[in-house]
């Protein structure tokens, strides 16, 4: 969200140059060192994943770091502080039009990039794709001559239909778990759930590494709705974690189509414990004469107690 609160600043600073240039290179400083930020807590084998909206039911719009994403948004945090130092000095000398609008396209072009780089399923990926698509054109545009608007028409032409068509012909996976973390000793349920076509028959081997598989199952859904279909599949697995620790469930491949990677974070088991005390206690009371007879009495007291640590 920072790449987009420093458009809206740009364009709120645009009368001043010098406060525009400004608030472009604080948000550009600020990216990186939030990215460098969770670079460490990538490191540290922590589990970064948010989902920030469900337009519809098991179809979210996620954010999830992983070691490719990680590289990406590294990439293009760093040189978008450092392209904006450039950017400043060549536009200024040029005298070049339409500075501010420059300015907060390309501040919402990073953000959209690192969107795409920390995007959790196919759904997250097309939209910030897209988003970077529109963005990107009145970028490509900037010079304003009938040449530039060509070419960002061929460039926004091209792009819209190939990822489009990529988009429809792709299957959307998704990874889940009932729970996270879980307990060494205890079982839990991992789901792989594919919307659309998948390329292949899954190959579910390497979670065998990790994993003690205690069931599966497998279920196959369509739904017509306003003439369209969609198909929907699930894999549940019932499993056990064979280790302690951060784990990171490998990818599956559905044919050309693969699974993004899962942390799972395994605490040591649990211990339980019950005790059972008895407590007794008589109280005699010795021998009294009562009319004449001599009797006895006794009192006995029992306590029984469970407790679970």
């Amino acid at each position: 969200m920072l790449p987009f609160a420093g458009a809206a600043g740009v364009m709120i600073s645009g009368r001043w140059p010098n406060l525009r240039e400004a608030v472009t290179l604080i948000t550009a400083a600020s990216v990186c060192l939030v990215v460098l930020r969770i670079y460490s807590r990538f490191l540290d084998g922590a589990l970064l994943a948010v989902d920030i909206a469900e337009p519809m039911p098991g179809l979210t719009i996620r954010f999830e770091v992983e070691p490719l994403g990680m590289l990406f948004a590294l990439v293009a945090s760093i040189l978008w502080l450092i392209t904006s130092i450039y950017a400043i000095g060549y536009m200024r000398a040029h005298h070049e039009q339409n500075q501010t609008r420059f300015y907060a396209l390309f501040a919402i072009a990073i953000g959209s990039t690192l969107g795409a780089a920390f995007a959790g399923n196919l759904l997250s990926l097309f939209l910030f794709y897209e988003l970077l698509t529109v963005i990107t054109y009145p970028l490509v545009a900037h010079e304003g001559t009938d040449e530039a608007r060509r070419g960002a028409r061929t460039y926004i032409g091209i792009l819209l239909t190939t990822s489009i068509a990529l988009q429809l012909l792709a299957a959307d996976i998704m990874v889940t778990t009932d729970r996270n973390p879980v307990y060494l000793n205890q079982s839990f349920r991992l789901t792989f759930e594919a919307i659309g076509a998948i390329d292949g028959d899954p190959d579910f081997s390497p979670l065998e590494e990790q994993l003690d598989i205690i069931s599966r199952s497998h279920s196959n859904s369509i739904n017509y709705i306003n003439g369209g279909y969609s198909r929907r599949m699930n894999w549940t697995f019932t499993a056990m974690a064979r280790r302690a620790g951060e784990l990171t469930l490998p990818t599956i491949a559905f044919g050309k189509d693969q699974s993004p990677s899962y942390r799972l974070t395994v605490k040591p088991a649990a211990i339980w414990v019950m005790t059972v005390g008895i407590t007794a206690r008589a109280d005699w009371r010795g021998p009294k004469v009562l009319n004449g007879r001599t009797t006895a009495t006794g009192v006995s007291n029992e306590r029984w107690k469970d407790s679970a640590i």
